[in-house]
């Protein structure tokens, strides 16, 4: 998430499908949910979630929780807003006490 500046607009393009599954010496599908559980999700907000089906016709802005029609293979396209975790800021010298 270091590439990504605060504020900044994250986009990620992956095969999605029905369930999440690896294809023997071919590629890996994606539940279209999953992404929203990988490592670094808590700095991201999800704006907006579009993808292409089987007859290349593109469905724009589809509500995120909602299930997809999806009998084959699709094209998944996520877009995130990373947004600062900010850590409590001290005042005072180090070592200095608190009051």
């Amino acid at each position: 998430m270091k590439t990504v500046k605060n504020g900044g607009t994250l986009y990620i393009s992956l095969h999605i499908g029905a369930e999440t599954r690896v294809h023997f010496n071919a590629h890996r599908d994606f539940h279209s949910r999953e992404t929203f559980t990988w490592l670094g999700h808590e700095m991201l907000q999800p704006k907006r979630f579009d993808y292409v089906d089987d007859q290349g016709s593109p469905h724009k802005d589809y509500p995120l929780m909602e299930t997809l029609p999806l009998p084959t293979f699709e094209c998944g396209i996520h877009t995130f807003r990373k947004h600062s975790l900010t850590m409590p800021q001290f005042k005072g010298r180090a070592g200095s006490r608190l009051d």
